[in-house]
């Protein structure tokens, strides 16, 4: 584990900051625990994520196993990605901010304006309204997706149709068949980010291990 991490800080070293062209202010990393690690559009390698990063198109970041991280937008909304997670940034700029999941669970803030975030699965894509906060969980075996809409509402558009996700609702999909439920009771990662949205929260605890 030292190895890996003496490893990835020479990469750090190495390698450009950000994208050429990036604006850092569009999205930045501002919360990072545990091992996290960003894929530039034009670079081979993984790098360690450390907070203050900022992400642009074409970027990917992987979560492994104890991890957590935060990407914050310039409206204030944000994503949050648990261990076992990995996230595509499909577009992201003064407009738009839209990701794809490959893998894990995404706990989303979106409060509205823009950038307007769009959040796209193996399924479909989720559009949050306004003043919304969801969540969105990729089954192990990439068969299913769980989508949970804490307030507010989410749009869902895959190839059977257009889903309205209400506020104290989840929707599951799995091939062939869909089923919307109350939501169950919260679980700790639901408990983490509740406590990270507060105010008074654990602001600027995170960082690179």
């Amino acid at each position: 584990m030292k190895l890996v991490g003496f490893l990835c800080a020479v990469a750090i070293i190495l390698l450009p900051f950000h994208s050429p062209g990036a604006d850092s202010r569009d999205a930045e990393l501002t919360f990072v625990a545990g091992e996290v690690f960003v894929k530039y559009e034009d670079v081979e390698e993984w790098v360690a994520a450390d907070r203050g990063m900022p992400l642009t198109e074409g970027d990917q970041l992987w979560v492994a196993e104890g991890g957590r991280v935060e990407v914050s937008l310039r409206n204030g909304g944000a994503i949050r990605l648990d261990e076992f997670s990995v996230v595509d940034v499909l577009v992201l700029d003064r407009d738009n901010a839209q990701f794809f999941m490959v893998a894990g669970d995404l706990y989303g803030v979106y409060p509205g304006g823009k950038p307007e975030m769009e959040v796209e699965t193996p399924f479909g894509s989720l559009q949050p309204r306004a003043r919304t906060t969801f969540r969105v969980a990729l089954a192990d075996e990439g068969d299913a997706v769980q989508v949970d809409v804490l307030k507010g509402n989410v749009l869902a558009e895959t190839a059977g149709g257009t889903t309205r996700i209400e506020g104290g609702t989840a929707w599951y999909l799995e091939e062939g068949s869909t089923e919307l439920t109350p939501l169950d009771p919260p679980d700790e990662w639901d408990e983490w980010n509740l406590e990270r949205s507060r105010p008074s929260g654990p602001k600027g605890r995170g960082q690179r291990m």
